[in-house]
């Protein structure tokens, strides 16, 4: 192999990737949020995390199957770094919702954002219960596996997560 076409080779390699479009990596996943609410109604939880959202917070909501009660819908006001930042925020949101509590749930899924912001993908995954936060995180889980056992559920009808969570920060 000549020395002009390694050159060339990696010229043209360079070039390529300098051309791919660069993603920043997430932040590790903050492990604290508030849980304001359930429902064992899908429609319900959705409108109400919309409901949220249209008044400034950044709700979000997410299936959790909950062993010999079904499947829940939980809403989630805000994701924090601490659990002092998490009370601050509870302070400032008691007078509207008396019920919430602090949750230490530090893994989510990742979608991407065309998904999450797409007609099509916005029905998707309401029909699952699932309103992602405003960065596209989705959910809040204890466990990396209760965030896979979603991923899973989701990639059956097209939509690719990734888990993420305090030692997998990288975005999908």
């Amino acid at each position: 192999m000549s020395w002009h076409f390694r050159v060339t080779y990696v010229l043209a390699f360079l070039n390529y990737q300098l051309k791919k479009p660069w993603r920043q990596p997430r932040p590790a996943m903050p492990p604290y949020t508030l849980q304001i609410s359930a429902s064992q109604n899908c429609d319900r939880a959705i409108e109400t995390a919309q409901a949220i959202r249209a008044d400034g917070d950044p709700a979000f909501c997410a299936p959790a199957d909950i062993p010999n009660l079904g499947t829940w819908y939980r809403i989630f006001i805000g994701r924090y770094p601490n659990h002092q930042a998490a009370a601050a925020a509870t302070r400032r949101l008691r007078k509207r919702f008396s019920d919430m509590r602090i949750v230490h749930q530090p893994w989510a899924l990742a979608v991407d954002e065309i998904t999450a912001e797409s007609d099509r993908g916005k029905k998707k995954l309401f029909d699952m219960g699932c309103l992602p936060d405003p960065s596209c995180w989705l959910g809040a889980f204890a466990t990396a596996q209760e965030a896979e056992r979603l991923a899973a559920t989701l990639g059956k009808i097209g939509i690719d997560g990734r888990v993420i969570g305090p030692v997998n920060p990288e975005m999908p």
